[in-house]
């Protein structure tokens, strides 16, 4: 299919965008199912990074070094990064959502022709203040859990290649399963 055509295709869906501008957004807010999904991923995948660096560093004894020089691993290792993991995924929560906001008025105004006054009329009549709340609260959420549990599996890992490796798989299944609980925890609460 040639731009032209697709083009034309997204003008004649303008009609569709600006009659439905409600159920856009509602459509819009189940799919964010699939962006936490898909956050759950990365969120799994840096959390394995935490893991098996803790861990290597425990395999390679770093960490027993870092203790026979009167230095507290925990402190100096483990606290940083379970802070950055803690602070980093609201802020990328809100770069994400920022971003994906950004980015239906550039196709929704320079592509379908949307007027920009009603896109962001329609905007501010779909997302409540507790929609953006809500995301804040659940992410923050999501980086206290998965950081907690990457730096926990990472300085307990056995410290050989086995048990990192062991360790960061538990990292994974134990933050999904741990995003999947909280998801719907959380969301219990703030309905």
């Amino acid at each position: 299919m040639h731009l032209p055509e697709r083009l034309d295709d997204l003008k004649m869906a303008r009609g569709e965008l600006q009659r439905h501008g409600i159920e856009g957004a509602v459509l819009e807010r189940q799919r964010m199912g699939v962006a936490y999904a898909r956050m759950d991923r990365q969120v799994a995948r840096a959390g394995t990074a935490l893991t098996s660096e803790i861990g290597l560093m425990s395999a390679t004894d770093q960490l027993a070094a870092m203790e026979m020089m009167a230095v507290n691993p925990v402190r100096r290792v483990c606290a940083p990064r379970f802070i950055g993991g803690a602070i980093a995924m609201p802020l990328l929560a809100a770069i994400f959502s920022m971003t994906g906001i950004f980015g239906g008025q550039l196709v929704g105004v320079t592509l379908m022709g949307v007027d920009a006054g009603q896109f962001w009329s329609q905007m501010r009549s779909a997302v409540e203040l507790r929609d953006i709340t809500e995301g804040v609260i659940k992410s923050g959420a999501f980086g206290l859990a998965c950081s907690a549990i990457a730096v926990y599996e990472g300085y307990y890992a056995v410290p050989t290649a086995e048990g990192v490796g062991r360790a960061t798989t538990r990292t994974v299944v134990t933050s999904s399963v741990a995003v999947l609980v909280l998801d719907y925890m959380l969301t219990a609460v703030l309905l």
